[in-house]
């Protein structure tokens, strides 16, 4: 038992005595635990002296007694911007600070490897030049180097093509001239002899992350012609075989028929040739094909 004398709080029971700001007045009846000057009932950290009352993530814990102060589920003493979210951790240089925080991402002593204006530290493109900052998704990527901001683009457009043989004047170059009117008279359709495995490709002329695959089908006559066929994608040239043509294909799928004059085919992979080719004996017609993607990333 203590004397009331020797007591720092001797009207409220506290036998351990604990005096945080060591102002003489024990916790258990000091309304300053920390002595900051920020009352023990405002205070976001009431017994860690932290007057300015910093608190980086608003959770009401304050930084100077959060253990995650970015909240970004890493702990600030295994965290390599504890004061910014970054919970990937991803540190390219190996120097201890993170690319979310460090002003020089790659070590080379540049802290504007884009020389955009922006250092790398703030930079939401930190290797790839873009001054004005856009993020058009708010993600924190910015749109020059987000993949998922860049927009589609039809990449078959006018790029070089081939076919297995033509007739009709059916050159294959009409089915990448942007013209997608399927009606003969148009001289927008391509078409070939009445072969087996006939087929009509495009090389891209680089690797694409390709989204979508879009064919237009000849519309006056003869719709019929395209049924059971496949569609293929590879990054290197396929061979005129239907079968080694699958084999070698990132991603092929096959089609017994169009319900539709158009119809859409999602891809999700990266190449370069894109090939329609017939399963079994037929003419080939074929009125446009889209290839709709972007420039493949790393």
């Amino acid at each position: 038992m203590l004397a009331d004398g020797a007591d720092n709080c001797p009207l409220a029971a506290n036998a351990d005595q604990t005096d945080t700001d060591g102002d003489g007045a024990g916790d258990a009846c000091d309304t300053d635990d920390d002595g900051d000057d920020v009352a023990d009932s405002e205070d976001n950290s009431p017994l860690v002296a932290n007057p300015a009352q910093k608190d980086t993530d608003g959770d009401g814990i304050g930084d100077a007694s959060d253990t995650d102060d970015d909240n970004d589920g890493v702990e600030d003493g295994a965290d390599n911007c504890p004061l910014v979210v970054n919970a990937e951790q991803n540190d390219t240089d190996g120097d201890g600070a993170g690319d979310a925080c460090d002003t020089d991402d790659d070590g080379d002593g540049d802290t504007d490897d884009d020389n955009d204006g922006v250092e790398d530290g703030a930079d939401n493109c930190p290797l790839a030049a873009n001054a004005d900052q856009t993020d058009t998704d708010g993600d924190g990527a910015g749109d020059a180097c987000d993949e998922t901001d860049r927009p589609l683009e039809n990449v078959a457009l006018n790029k070089a093509v081939a076919l297995s043989n033509s007739q009709s004047g059916g050159a294959p170059e009409r089915v990448v001239d942007g013209n997608t009117n399927g009606n003969d008279s148009h001289h927008s359709v391509t078409h070939t002899t009445n072969n087996s495995q006939s087929w009509w490709q495009v090389d891209l002329a680089g690797v694409y992350d390709i989204e979508t695959i879009n064919v237009y089908i000849h519309t006056d006559c003869c719709s019929k012609r395209l049924s059971d066929f496949y569609v293929m994608v590879s990054e290197t040239p396929l061979p005129a075989d239907l079968n080694n043509a699958r084999s070698q294909a990132n991603w092929n799928q096959h089609v017994v028929s169009l319900a539709e004059r158009q119809e859409s085919f999602t891809v999700g992979t990266q190449g370069r040739y894109v090939r329609v080719q017939l399963a079994g004996s037929n003419a080939l017609s074929l009125a446009e094909v889209e290839v709709m993607g972007r420039a493949a990333t790393e």
